[in-house]
């Protein structure tokens, strides 16, 4: 692989996971465009298939739907009791079956290892970071923990984009959070 802005799943995801939202709020263009673009950034989420790209989309489809979810809940609060305990149970399961994933003589710690270097990477350099899709470069640098493989990304977006852009981008992100969510 060769490293670069979206040479993985949680970058990809974390690329397409706005528009998705973007055209879901979207009122001035077509309804044709906004469904076909939005089914894309969707099947880019598909293909990415990053778990915490679709609970980033599912919070994010509560709180643009938040009244209407309300007023659903109040109507019909059994029937919703049922859709939380479902939905917590896949959750679940899903944790179950990614811990499971991960063998060998670290049992399921790869993740807190990578977390653990992008975190040594942002203490590196805490205003700007090491840079955009420098993580896999600089990995075997700050690798920490038990001896695990090398990785191009640091499998959490938020972990990752704090590693190659720090404190700045950060920021970014949560402005572009803050004034584009209602």
């Amino acid at each position: 692989e060769i490293p670069s802005t979206l040479v993985n799943s949680s970058v990809l995801a974390g690329f397409a996971l706005p528009w998705v939202i973007f055209f879901w709020r979207e009122r001035t263009s077509p309804f044709a465009l906004r469904v076909f673009l939005g089914a894309a950034a969707f099947l880019t989420l598909c293909l990415a298939r990053s778990t915490g790209a679709f609970c980033a989309l599912a919070a994010a489809a509560v709180v643009l739907n938040r009244k209407t979810l309300g007023a659903l809940w109040r109507t019909h609060r059994a029937k919703g009791v049922v859709i939380l305990l479902i939905v917590c149970a896949a959750g679940g399961w899903k944790i179950h079956q990614k811990i499971q994933m991960h063998v060998g003589p670290y049992l399921g710690m790869s993740r807190v290892y990578y977390w653990e270097s992008a975190l040594k990477m942002f203490r590196s350099a805490p205003l700007s970071g090491i840079g955009i899709g420098a993580y896999a470069d600089a990995y075997p640098f700050f690798k920490t923990g038990a001896p695990i493989q090398n990785t191009v990304f640091a499998h959490n977006f938020f972990v990752g984009l704090l590693a190659e852009t720090g404190l700045v981008g950060i920021g970014a992100a949560i402005l572009f959070l803050f004034f584009y969510c209602p």
